[in-house]
């Protein structure tokens, strides 16, 4: 878990206005920094969506070790209904919706507790491309539960 939480932390800064930039280009730093809170005093409004490989080749241990990565993550993050949501995608032969931009927005600790509760449910083959669409037109897309307008949205 504390890899996690040092990478939690260095990706939790892309939510945070203060170190959000127009420019393109980033750069990685070869050490990362211990979690501050301070480090995101003013998040950035966005909606932001995982996607999980369920897919058979991932099996249960490997499913359930990215699920405790992506629960460290998320302890991170400065998830607030009014600015940051999370939902999440499992990407397998039949990708689904895991939980919504609206089940997922309300705290950092909420969102952990919702990935926990995913199941691994192996498919038989990683279909990307559809975890993508699944993602754009059931979380992303106007009108989809939680998704706001003209808010910024990102998927992992």
């Amino acid at each position: 878990m504390y890899a996690s939480g040092r990478l939690g932390s260095f990706l939790s800064q892309f939510f945070c206005s203060s170190v959000v930039s127009a420019s393109a280009t980033a750069t990685v730093p070869t050490t990362l920094p211990t979690p501050k809170p301070e480090l995101c005093p003013d998040v950035v409004e966005m909606d932001s969506v995982f996607v999980l490989d369920g897919s058979g080749s991932m099996g249960a241990a490997k499913f359930n070790r990215v699920k405790d990565l992506l629960q460290g993550f998320a302890l991170t993050l400065p998830v607030q209904s009014d600015k940051l949501r999370v939902g999440a995608v499992v990407m397998e032969t039949n990708s689904h919706v895991a939980f919504n931009l609206t089940s997922g927005g309300q705290s950092s600790e909420a969102t952990s507790q919702l990935i926990d509760r995913i199941s691994y449910l192996p498919g038989k083959a990683s279909a990307t491309g559809q975890a993508l669409d699944v993602a754009r037109e059931e979380l992303l897309a106007a009108g989809s539960p939680g998704r706001r307008a003209g808010v910024r949205s990102v998927v992992f």
